[in-house]
């Protein structure tokens, strides 16, 4: 499978511009640079720099240099924040070049789109699903060029500097190559790339009536519609999964739906895209899948309604395609295995197997937490009829050898099925919040 890139500029982007950069006493990395390329290697991206090395062509630096240069470059990145670059290209022509032999028209200095292609074809990188990210309208054309889904360009370097030409690009033709968007700095960019790469759709099950919390809901209202600090569960689900650039979800229903419909409606009040399913009598975590069938073309990520979450989504996604895996499984440490799920697993945290509650402490301390990232190849382990991801759907999964791993976190996951739960999760949020419940939110008992 090809593999998504980003690729860097150096000058201007990772490092600051300079006037000849030819010692590694140059070498000044650019704020949250080391961060961001992090942050890219996180989300399973390769990370390429591509530089035009006019120092080279000029006599002021050698190869061997530049390679001493970059060696120190990388140690750095990885010192401050275990960032790991790719590859580094680099061209060392220039058609005015002091060094004869380097005094050539090239296909690999930007504009031109040589070093971008080379690199593609030697990483098995599709250009198509990657981005350019430089300071210079050259390196804008380049990433255009090579066919780049977006290309960025960043404030962070000379990019008001006189564009780099060749003989078959003139001046005209880069300034008036445009940007696909411009940012700030590599920040930013990436911030944006993560953003872009975040359309996916989500499912949060919504159908359970909530027999256990009757006496709150006064079975007027389906338990996701509890309110949590002046606002329905379900909301802030919703709020929480746009925050990560999800618009489109998906939701089943059966008990009290028109309490939900009326509510959300088709989710523009609340910038999403809200499809409904209604589930005559109740299919099961899993079985809920059987109902949007034909909307599951992409990764999905899966809450359950009555579990608030704050887990960061975009690391959470990242993580389940850098391992390549077909469903992840949010797990948790616990000190209650006889209440929950326990996820076995090994050290590279893939699933070995799954054994329901009441667990075993033998099998480890690690308890499922109800939030899945699943790939569309999870539906053809669905049985016909009701089921259940944890004791239907990932077995099989695992029997057939399908790559599942578990995502360790201690961010915030509670259940809110029971009386108690909800009374301790409303409290955090009331106070986090200073929204106390009005008796107008409490569920009408005549409804």
């Amino acid at each position: 499978m090809a593999h998504r890139a980003v690729f860097l500029d150096r000058d201007g982007v990772i490092i600051a511009d300079g006037a000849s950069i030819t010692d590694i006493s140059h070498v000044r990395i650019l704020p949250g640079v080391p961060e961001a390329i992090r942050t890219l290697n996180d989300a399973g991206f390769k990370v390429i720099v591509v530089t035009n090395q006019g120092a080279i062509a000029r006599g002021k630096l050698t190869e061997r240099g530049l390679g001493v240069l970059h060696e120190h470059l990388c140690a750095q990145l990885t010192s401050m924040a275990g960032a790991q670059l790719d590859g580094i290209y680099f061209c060392p022509h220039h058609p005015d070049a002091d060094v004869s032999m380097l005094r050539k028209e090239c296909d690999c200095r930007k504009p031109r789109p040589g070093m971008l292609l080379t690199a593609a074809k030697a990483h098995d990188i599709d250009a198509t699903e990657s981005y350019m990210v430089g300071d210079r309208l050259s390196d804008i054309y380049a990433g255009k060029t090579a066919g780049c889904k977006m290309n960025i360009q960043v404030l962070s370097g000379e990019h008001g500097a006189k564009p780099i030409v060749s003989a078959s690009v003139s001046a005209a033709e880069i300034t008036a190559t445009k940007p696909d968007v411009v940012c700030a700095d590599l920040t930013a960019a990436v911030k944006l790339i993560l953003e872009e790469e975040m359309t996916m759709k989500a499912l949060i099950l919504s159908a359970g009536k909530g027999t256990r919390v009757s006496g709150i809901t006064n079975d007027a209202i389906p338990k996701v519609m509890l309110p949590i600090a002046g606002k329905p569960v379900l909301q802030w689900h919703i709020e929480h999964l746009k925050k990560h650039g999800m618009k489109d979800i998906l939701i089943n229903l059966h008990f009290r739906p028109e309490v939900i419909q009326d509510h959300f409606g088709d989710g523009s009040r609340f910038g999403a895209r809200i499809r409904y399913n209604f589930e005559p009598s109740l299919m099961g975590t899993a079985g809920a899948l059987h109902g949007f069938k034909d909307a599951i073309d992409d990764t999905l990520v899966v809450f359950y309604g009555d579990i608030m979450n704050e887990i960061d989504l975009k690391k959470f996604v990242a993580y389940h395609k850098s391992k390549g895996s077909k469903a992840t499984l949010v797990v948790q440490e616990t000190n209650r295995p006889h209440d929950c799920d326990i996820i076995e697993v090994d050290q590279e945290m893939r699933v070995k197997a799954v054994h329901r509650t009441p667990g075993n402490a033998k099998y480890g301390k690690l308890g499922n937490s109800a939030c899945y990232v699943i790939e569309p190849e999870v539906l053809k382990y669905l049985p016909a009829g009701p089921c259940d991801f944890i004791k239907d759907v990932f077995p099989k999964m695992l029997a057939a050898g399908e790559p599942v791993f578990g995502y360790k976190t201690d961010e915030f996951l509670e259940d809110m099925g029971t009386p108690e739960r909800y009374a301790a999760v409303k409290a955090r949020y009331e106070n986090a919040t200073g929204t106390a419940q009005t008796d107008k939110e409490r569920p009408d008992q005549n409804a």
